[in-house]
């Protein structure tokens, strides 16, 4: 386990991580297993950071402990505006015995009570500052969708799907950075203002054990579906400070995005060397989140992690009516590779579609496997 120095320059409640070195406990802020510690974490004033490449007004939002609101709106070509009003927990995903990840809130004095729904799992502390994402949990229209909009000859405004608020607390930890590793990550900031050529990353587990293949994620209207705020689990919301290798390899191009999943690698020094972004699992047209990932370019590497996490190998898509399982989809144009890591994890090999076609039915003309010790394994298990 990586050493944590823990400087606080305000007061927290406890977080408790067991440090491997001298058997003590750090203290690491407050407690988000807890609905005490989520308020706490909450109350202070954030502000929102837009993140999206579409203009947005400011908004300077205060929470008390108590879930009070006070909201701020100015820029653009509208009058600052002031509303208030009341959060409260509320659970989607979590269990009746597990911390709300819910906020709902109700306006006080504006023109509706709605003031919208929204997830909360996604925040870490980074740089002296929490940092907070809420993504629409409902399809109806909030107060961010009003009022952030800057032309008031828009009646149809539309907030960002991922809202980043910012809480400058001063609060600091030196966590040290993983060294020869390979691990899943959120990005929560790459220099840009900040420090050049730091990268802040917060480890996660990935994806979590909820992700299986009845998981149906949140669709929230003209927003994209809410993928990776509930496809990681993140028991210590805590960034550590990376730089990047001279030869740092990042697949995919593109330039790294605020709030996004990567999976990374480090060297001796802890150095960033590669960095991919994540899958995100996300079922559609009846696919299991298994075919989803084996389609990928990452195929193996997803799927592996996907099994690790409990999704089940033997599921069926119901697409096309057809009854496929993912051994089925990866032997008519997978790689062997894939074909072997689904056998080795249970895929059932004699399992038949609605056409009565097995595995090494659909593999007949998939040529990345001819004369393979995978189709051989994969005929072997057929009979």
């Amino acid at each position: 386990m990586r050493k944590i120095f823990t400087f606080l320059l305000m007061p927290v409640t406890v977080l408790s991580i067991l440090c491997a070195a001298c058997g003590g406990a750090y203290a690491l802020g407050p407690d988000m297993k807890t609905e005490a510690g989520i308020r706490e974490y909450l109350a202070g004033e954030w502000n929102f950071v837009n993140t999206s490449d579409r203009d947005y007004r400011s908004c300077r939002m205060t929470i008390g402990k108590d879930l009070k609101a006070e909201f701020e709106f100015y820029g653009g070509k509208k009058a600052r505006e002031r509303v208030t009003g009341q959060f409260s927990f509320d659970r989607i995903y979590a269990g009746a015995n597990e911390a709300p990840d819910l906020l709902r809130l109700e306006l006080r004095d504006y023109k509706w009570k709605y003031g919208g729904a929204f997830l909360f799992l996604h925040r870490t502390v980074y740089d002296k500052r929490r940092v907070m994402s809420l993504f629409y949990a409902e399809q109806d229209e909030s107060l961010f969708d009003d009022l952030l909009e800057p032309d008031p000859s828009n009646r149809y405004g539309i907030a960002p799907s991922e809202m980043v608020f910012i809480n400058e607390t001063g609060e600091e930890y030196d966590l040290a950075p993983r060294t020869n590793e390979e691990f899943y990550a959120v990005c929560w900031e790459y220099g840009k203002n900040r420090q050049e050529g730091v990268i802040w990353l917060d480890d996660i587990k990935w994806p979590p054990p909820h992700v299986y293949d009845n998981f149906d994620p949140i669709y929230s209207g003209e927003r994209d579906y809410i993928y990776e705020t509930t496809q990681y689990d993140n028991e210590t919301p805590i960034s550590a400070a990376y730089v990047m290798a001279r030869d740092i390899k990042i697949e995919g191009g593109g330039e790294l995005r605020q709030g996004v999943t990567y999976l990374v690698k480090t060297n001796g020094r802890g150095e960033i060397t590669n960095m991919r972004r994540a899958v995100h699992v996300r079922p559609e047209d009846s696919f299991t989140v298994l075919t989803y990932a084996a389609r990928g370019k990452y195929a193996l590497e997803d799927i592996t992690a996907l099994i690790k996490a409990g999704a089940d190998v033997k599921a069926k898509n119901h697409s096309d009516l057809r009854d496929v399982t993912v051994l089925m989809r990866v032997a008519s144009s997978g790689s062997p590779e894939v074909i072997n890591a689904l056998i080795k994890a249970g895929a059932d090999a004699k399992a038949k579609d609605n056409s009565g076609k097995m595995a090494i039915d659909h593999a007949k003309e998939n040529e990345k496997i001819e004369n393979t010790a995978a189709l051989k394994e994969l005929a072997a298990r057929s009979r």
